[in-house]
């Protein structure tokens, strides 16, 4: 009979041991939730700031809730594609890249006065890329199959023929589109 008991008090510190593992697993793994909810929302925050910075706009409060997208206004539209349109169209393009393992780019070309619709046809010809406004000094270029440096020579092309001035980057490993556009429309590098 103590031999039974030893197994029932083995096989009751066993079941207790796992389901203190489990809750434990279920703890880190709600903690591991909540840190990239917040870091997304910190994310979130860096890119409206940098689109704010981009384009002169106050920066959306992410606390509140989501209305219809304010109107441009009198902003000049330099492309037919805005900033929704290039964010899906990043989205879209992360996925293809990932699916097929390929490269991909983004730019962002400025200039020192409002773009108009036909520099943005301009640009659209030079690089061969859509083109999308980000704002009235701005328009970004999605690149798929190119890296950074390919991307680069297309910003080359569109500086020699347009005047404007940008810079690239390109999609990093394990990174997501929000995080892409981060690094896209955030602060220039200090010299």
């Amino acid at each position: 009979m103590s031999a039974a008991l030893e197994l029932a008090a083995v096989a009751l510190a066993g079941t207790i041991g796992g389901a203190a593992l489990w809750v434990s697993g279920r703890r880190r793994r709600a903690e591991r939730a909540t840190q990239r909810i917040a870091a997304l929302a910190e994310v979130a925050r860096r890119v409206d700031a940098a689109i704010a910075a981009v384009d002169g706009t106050p920066a959306r409060v992410h606390d509140q809730p989501r209305t219809a997208p304010p109107s441009l206004g009198a902003v000049p539209v330099a492309a037919p594609f805005g900033r929704a349109a290039l964010v899906d169209a990043i989205a879209a393009a992360v996925d293809a890249a990932r699916k097929d393992g390929s490269r991909l780019a983004v730019g962002l070309v400025h200039g020192d006065g409002e773009l108009t619709t036909t520099v943005g046809e301009r640009v659209r010809t030079v690089s061969g890329a859509e083109v999308y406004a980000v704002g009235p000094w701005s328009l970004a270029l999605v690149l798929p199959g190119l890296g950074r440096a390919g991307a680069l020579g297309v910003l080359a092309r569109v500086q020699a023929a347009c005047g404007l001035e940008g810079r690239a980057v390109e999609l990093a490993p394990g990174e997501d589109t929000t995080e892409l556009l981060a690094r896209l429309l955030g602060p220039l590098p200090e010299d």
